[in-house]
């Protein structure tokens, strides 16, 4: 691959680590009692949906790389180093609901859910076990529909749909609970190509949100100026966080010159952040149960609980890749 190319994917690298802080900041709101400001509406708006910029960044890099793409290959590479992680990453969460330390039924499960069998697959198969995980099956779905993604890629005036796409995500909304990743699939599908349409016309746009990327970064608020009483509310936060994603893009690319080493190292281990994250939260629960004075509270403190979840999260990775080598992206995806 040419150098110069190389240089053009290195904001792509660097939104890799952005995604995950951001990813791991929304759900440290866990470790906060549902009184404190974290959870205040404002903060809502500003968190719902963040995380779907891994969706996009997953689009881009899709389109990116496509022209390699031979979709058995594919496949088993996704299979090696994604499923097989979250099956693995998955057996300490599966475990609480099978022997009965957490109830099937906080996770939405149909009444008919109730033997071992069905519960794991149940959980598996949706990904409800863990807080992140509904984005595995998610993009499971992604990857099998590859072909036709590829072939929208080939002949991209197909990416005019986008707008009626956006228009199908209002109307369905995104999946009660998460139970659905079929549903989860179409409402997230016009962040995937949006990914994949910017991926394709990144000599055209690219400049364009690097220049306009403060405008497009109060997107953000747009929940606040639109109400839609109910209906369509999550295509608004969709529609507001993906052009906040454009933004971030934006700053990034005007920004990055020579990608710093260590955040190279970061982009390359935020998968296995995503796969171990929501544990460490889960453990710091535990610290503030056994701990009064631990209890969190503050903006501030939300900031830094989430850069301490990041750091600890990061350094269970480091342990996992120094002890597996080369096996750990199936151990932990990275």
């Amino acid at each position: 691959m040419p150098r110069s190319r190389r240089e053009r994917l290195q904001y792509i690298q660097a939104a890799r680590v952005v995604a995950i802080f951001l990813v791991v900041l929304s759900h440290t709101r866990f470790l906060f009692p549902p009184s404190d400001a974290v959870w205040s509406p404002a903060m809502l708006v500003i968190l719902r949906s963040i995380n779907l910029i891994f969706i996009f960044i997953s689009g881009f890099l899709f389109q990116y790389l496509s022209a390699s793409f031979h979709y058995p290959s594919y496949l088993r590479s996704k299979a090696r180093n994604v499923v097989v992680p979250y099956l693995i990453c998955s057996i300490p969460a599966l475990f609480m609901f099978l022997s009965g330390m957490k109830d099937i039924s906080e996770t939405g499960a149909p009444a008919f859910v109730d033997s071992a069998t069905e519960i794991a697959l149940f959980l598996i198969f949706t990904g409800n076990h863990l807080t992140p995980y509904w984005f595995i099956p998610v993009m499971v779905i992604f990857y099998i529909f590859s072909p036709l993604f590829l072939a929208v890629d080939r002949r991209p005036r197909l990416y005019l749909a986008l707008p009626l796409l956006f228009t199908l995500s209002f109307v369905l909304s995104r999946s009660p609970g998460d139970v659905s990743p079929i549903h989860n699939a179409v409402f997230y599908l016009p962040v995937y190509l949006s990914g994949m349409c910017v991926g394709h016309f990144r000599e055209w746009v690219m400049p364009l949100l690097a220049r306009w990327y403060p405008l497009l970064a109060t997107a953000i608020f747009l929940p606040l100026l639109v109400d839609m009483g109910g209906f369509g509310s999550e295509g608004i936060y969709l529609i507001s966080k993906l052009i906040f994603c454009l933004a971030v893009l934006g700053l990034l690319y005007r920004s990055i010159r020579d990608l710093p080493p260590v955040v190279g190292r970061l982009g390359d281990m935020s998968f296995g952040v995503f796969f171990v994250h929501q544990y460490v939260i889960a453990a710091l629960e535990k610290v503030q149960d056994k701990i009064p004075l631990a209890r969190l509270s503050g903006v501030l403190a939300f900031v830094f609980a989430a850069l301490a979840v990041t750091a600890i999260s990061l350094a269970i990775v480091w342990v996992v890749q120094l002890v597996a080598k080369h096996h750990s992206r199936q151990l932990v995806g990275a």
